[in-house]
């Protein structure tokens, strides 16, 4: 039962310190008044890094899911529709959707309202700006409604 230091344990084992402290600190290896027994240090670093290895490996066995044969389809496709509906109706409570009738009907109005302007123009980067500028503002009056 030889007693050895830490960093002689730690070159026995042709490790570093930090791995023997570390075996240590997770109980893998015990110290004797301060230092350690080479012969049963050996054997609890073997097979408590080997239990370890076993169950981080298990561990990492994927796990397979079978689905019962007495599903009833009609309630699953049920539960989705009603899953994606609720999500909808948050979506719209909290101002993150909007109705998509109200767009088209703004945009409707953004198009009457510059239908003339555009027509007079021949600039396709003017069109683009005029566009532009009074989709935001169609937008942001949107934004406002929802908000306010």
């Amino acid at each position: 039962m030889p007693l050895v230091s830490l960093r002689a344990y730690a070159r026995h084992r042709g490790v570093t310190l930090h791995a023997v402290q570390k075996a240590i600190r997770s109980r893998r290896i015990e110290l004797v008044d301060g230092r350690i027994d080479i012969d049963r240090a050996d054997l609890d670093w073997t097979r408590n890094t080997r239990l370890r290895r076993e169950l981080s490996a298990s561990a990492r066995v994927p796990l397979t899911y079978s689905v019962p044969q007495d599903v009833d389809h009609t309630a699953v496709l049920r539960d989705g529709y009603l899953a994606r509906l609720a999500k909808t109706e948050c979506e719209e409570r909290t101002r993150r959707l909007v109705n998509r009738s109200e767009v088209e009907a703004t945009m409707l109005m953004v198009a009457s309202r510059i239908a003339p302007v555009l027509a007079r123009e021949s600039d396709p980067a003017n069109i683009e700006r005029i566009l532009a500028k009074e989709m935001g503002t169609a937008l942001a009056g949107m934004v406002l409604r929802l908000d306010g």
